[in-house]
């Protein structure tokens, strides 16, 4: 992938984890979508680090919409700090919050781009 190879394993839930660092990965879109589809069924993940990268708006909105819309996810933060994030990214992520059936997020570090 575009920031090397993805801890499946550890994104699934297949192998416990509770925070994974993918800071200054170079990670786009393609690997925040790969990132969503896996977290959505996690039980074990608390804390997602997605600083300084480039996931753009689809990915930021597939990112968030995995973790609010999953009623499995235990996902307490998300630091998406330096993200590069758009106006429209932020208002997928505000679409998602706001629609979340999921409890857990307490905490969101954020920073938007113009």
């Amino acid at each position: 992938m575009d920031g090397g190879n993805l801890p499946i394993d550890e994104l699934l839930g297949v192998k416990a984890v509770e925070s994974i660092d993918f800071s200054g990965r170079g990670l786009s879109t393609m690997s925040a979508i790969i990132i969503g589809a896996c977290i959505a069924g996690n039980r074990h993940l608390r804390e997602l680090k997605l600083v300084d990268n480039s996931l753009g708006d689809e990915g930021w909105g597939a990112i968030f919409a995995a973790v609010c819309g999953s009623r499995i996810s235990k996902i307490t933060s998300i630091d998406a700090s330096s993200g590069g994030i758009s106006p429209e990214g932020a208002k997928l992520i505000g679409k998602a919050l706001r629609n979340s059936v999921n409890a857990s997020v307490t905490s969101v570090r954020a920073s938007i781009g113009w």
